[in-house]
């Protein structure tokens, strides 16, 4: 089949005329070697999702990489926190499958615990991340997690409960496990003043510095 032009949603290198992104990858694995939590903040058909989607091949040889798009999640998902976390933990087990069906005894005990401890009746942030956290000590390779469309979820205070796990697990990285990154990808504005009011509300000047790096990062690499 030949290569066509293509302007809605990703691009398949197979079927799609692209530009060489390997340079760009090579850009954002430095961001993630290094530990960074960042976004990827930029209007419609910018190749946010293309880029990310081979992002994520690009780094499966030293990386388990959890994909996850926040337009499968329905407006019951955010109902209440028990509701997010145990939809969040679902949508968790059914990517890193997808990602990697192979994978040690010990990291599958750990998905397992997760799945099922989501099953309960007030499975809260707290222990979806607690749960998380298992998971990320129990991978023989670090876990790098990117949510797509993130701007599906800006506006609901579950979303920022959310994201406020996520700061306090950067915050004690060193002391317990962690994503080695994550990247959270959106288009609006609002969903970059939404994630940086979160962070700089909590004056962990350090953690929005490297959210803000990121941001400049990618906006400048798109811009090019």
């Amino acid at each position: 089949m030949a290569k066509v032009f293509n302007t809605t949603a990703i691009c398949v290198p197979g079927e799609h005329y692209m530009v060489n992104i390997s340079g760009r990858l090579k850009e954002i694995k430095e961001l993630v070697d290094a530990g960074k939590y960042f976004t990827v903040n930029r209007a419609r058909q910018y190749g946010k999702t293309t880029t990310l989607m081979a992002l994520s091949h690009y780094l499966k040889s030293e990386y388990y990489v959890v994909y996850i798009d926040f337009q499968i999640f329905g407006s019951a998902d955010f109902s209440t926190e028990y509701d997010f976390a145990s939809s969040f933990a679902s949508a968790f087990r059914e990517a890193f499958d997808l990602s990697a069906p192979s994978r040690d005894k010990r990291l599958e005990n750990a998905l397992d615990d997760l799945e099922k401890n989501s099953l309960g009746e007030k499975y809260s942030l707290r222990l979806l991340f607690k749960d998380l956290r298992s998971v990320c000590a129990s991978g023989d390779k670090p876990i790098v997690l990117i949510i797509d469309e993130v701007d599906s979820a800006t506006n609901n205070q579950i979303f920022l409960d959310f994201l406020s796990q996520i700061r306090a697990q950067y915050i004690k990285r060193f002391q317990q496990s962690a994503f080695k990154s994550v990247i959270l990808q959106g288009c609006s504005r609002n969903m970059k003043q939404t994630i940086i009011r979160v962070w700089i509300s909590a004056r962990y000047q350090g953690f929005f510095t490297i959210i803000h790096q990121g941001i400049h990062f990618l906006y400048r690499d798109y811009a090019s």
